[in-house]
């Protein structure tokens, strides 16, 4: 996903994955769409960690949140 997706297409995505990781960004908002089995991985700086995603009202109950070292200002 690129973030250009229409909402149906988020949604059938983020519900039906078994698993989701990525760098800390905008769409990891979607995790809301996700399952309760669904497993969850977001990256994010070191520097400036943002727990929102992880903290927020979801139906999954496995959501690992890693912090990593900046390379650059732009992690993604």
């Amino acid at each position: 996903m690129d973030g250009t997706e229409n909402l149906e297409t988020i949604v059938k995505y983020f519900s039906k994955a078994s698993h989701i990781s990525g760098v800390h960004g905008a769409l990891f908002m979607n995790n809301i769409f996700g399952h309760e089995t669904t497993k969850y991985l977001e990256y994010c700086p070191r520097s400036r960690p943002v727990l929102a995603f992880k903290n927020q009202t979801k139906l999954c109950g496995n959501y690992e949140h890693v912090l990593i070292d900046d390379v650059s200002q732009d992690i993604s």
